[in-house]
């Protein structure tokens, strides 16, 4: 039988190379990745996709009663909470699997095996998304406290006050691109060195800095491709989407495609899927900027001799 080729993580490539080596390490590991992520973001995805399909058979009814139901409040929170379960799940499941393929770990041809290391994974990750949102929470709090003292000393002259509003989301979007790229290693990070939060941060930090740039476009690539494959969930959203307004141009009830528009939408929760491919990028791209930074597949393969010297 043809042996597989092992795939190198520990190589420094080029946005090319990463994009490539991304959709080669999914092809290879297509089966027993797939068949993992399947059985398990499968019940999650179809949780949300249920709640999904009932806030919005609900959204459509506060639209035409214009009530709200205690229900519909219910399902709103809902739908953070399984989202956020989900998206820390997708997150523990990627990466848990990339780091057993590393480790050689056979167990990873088992969903129950990776099921086991991602839910090891998963309270991590929860406690990094989690200690994100709360600095993010404060990052705004700042803002708006800082929001309001400009708009204090705008207000002696009216024509300040015109560029405040640009100013204020200047000063939120541009460190929060910033970090959003820098602390894109802060999962894989946490669970491959198995370092604290903060010290995960400026880990992820250094690795992207002077890279900054290069992993803006390579993600911008990622999400453009992501974002093409998302069509295939799409497409019966937008078709239904243009029935649903020309019926009710002419002057049919919109309840009576509820059902089939909150199916739609359920329907494109499946593109949750497709964020594997984001995460199996970030992994690459981490190990490649290690090699870039650290040469550490070189000094492995060096101590390897070392342990396992070739004798003739």
């Amino acid at each position: 039988m043809e042996s597989t080729e092992i795939f190198s993580f520990s190589k420094a490539r080029n946005i090319s190379e990463i994009l490539n080596a991304t959709f080669a390490f999914i092809r290879q590991e297509f089966v027993p990745l797939g068949k993992s992520v399947l059985l398990i973001l499968g019940p999650f995805i179809l949780v949300l996709a249920l709640v999904n399909y009932y806030f919005f058979d609900g959204f459509l009814s506060f639209a035409q009663t214009q009530e709200f139901s205690p229900g519909f409040i219910i399902l709103y929170f809902l739908i953070l909470i399984v989202g956020f379960v989900l998206f820390t799940i997708v997150v523990s499941l990627i990466n848990s699997y990339v780091l057993m393929y590393i480790e050689e770990d056979e167990s990873r041809f088992s969903s129950a095996g990776v099921f086991n290391k991602s839910i090891k994974n998963f309270w991590k990750v929860a406690k990094v998304n989690l200690l994100l949102f709360v600095l993010a929470m404060l990052a705004y709090i700042i803002l708006i406290i800082a929001g309001v003292l400009i708009g204090i000393l705008a207000s002696v002259t009216s024509s300040t006050a015109v560029f405040l509003p640009f100013v204020i989301i200047m000063l939120f979007m541009i460190p929060f691109a910033y970090y959003f790229i820098a602390l894109s290693f802060i999962y894989i990070v946490t669970l491959h060195e198995n370092l604290s939060f903060m010290a995960a941060m400026k880990r992820s930090i250094k690795l992207i800095r002077e890279y900054w740039w290069f992993t803006f476009g390579l993600y911008f690539l990622t999400a453009i491709i992501i974002m093409v494959l998302q069509i295939i969930f799409l497409i019966p959203n937008w078709i239904v989407s243009y029935t649903l307004f020309f019926n009710q141009m002419d002057g049919q009830l919109a309840g009576e495609v509820n059902p089939f528009m909150g199916f739609m939408m359920a329907f494109s929760t499946l593109s949750y899927f497709l964020h594997s491919i984001y995460f199996v990028t970030i992994a690459i791209h981490y190990f490649s900027q290690r090699e870039k930074k650290e040469a550490t597949g070189l000094a492995q393969k060096i101590d390897d001799l070392e342990i396992d010297p070739v004798t003739e």
